[in-house]
């Protein structure tokens, strides 16, 4: 080819590179409003073959985010042999703080499923991806019943919000 050149070339690849990161590129996570209801105090219930876990969510737009998405019915995950999890039909907030740590009864969100958990027993010293604090059991060993649970697992809301 005459008058191509080598700088040419490079140039052109660079553009098409460009061009296809533009169109593969994941789209950015929605900038969503600092305002928004918050749903602490309200009381949602996760029904397995096993337990019956009522859970008092505290004030974070993810626990909000999960309320609004109530009620999910699914198949319940195992975890490890320590927690049982529970797929989201979308995600909630990730814009959250995170953590590492856990408590039996605690409910969990990982926004990458997107999943809520809850760990039945302290089979590890952490957990193994960060996730978001979205309640707690309100009776623990309830929550521990759950290493027995399988099959569909219902989560719903157990009345309005509790001021």
């Amino acid at each position: 080819m005459r008058g191509f050149s080598l700088k040419k070339a490079g140039m052109l690849l660079a553009v098409l590179f460009l061009a296809v990161a533009a169109a593969t590129a994941m789209p950015e996570e929605k900038t969503v409003s600092a305002k928004y209801e918050s749903v602490k105090g309200t009381k949602i219930r996760i029904v397995t073959n096993t337990a019956n876990v009522v859970v008092t969510l505290n004030g974070t737009r993810a626990a909000a985010d999960l309320v609004a998405q109530l009620p999910v019915q699914t198949t319940l995950v195992e975890r490890m042999g320590f927690a049982k999890s529970i797929s989201l039909p979308a995600q909630l907030s990730s814009n959250e703080p995170t953590t590492w740590n856990y408590e039996v009864g605690n409910l969990n969100y990982w926004n990458a499923g997107p999943s809520v958990s809850m760990p039945y027993n302290h089979k590890f010293d952490k957990t193994a991806v960060a996730v978001i604090p979205l309640g707690r059991a309100d009776d623990p060993a309830e929550a521990e019943k759950l290493s027995g649970a399988e099959g569909l697992v219902r989560i719903e809301l157990v009345n309005l919000q509790t001021k």
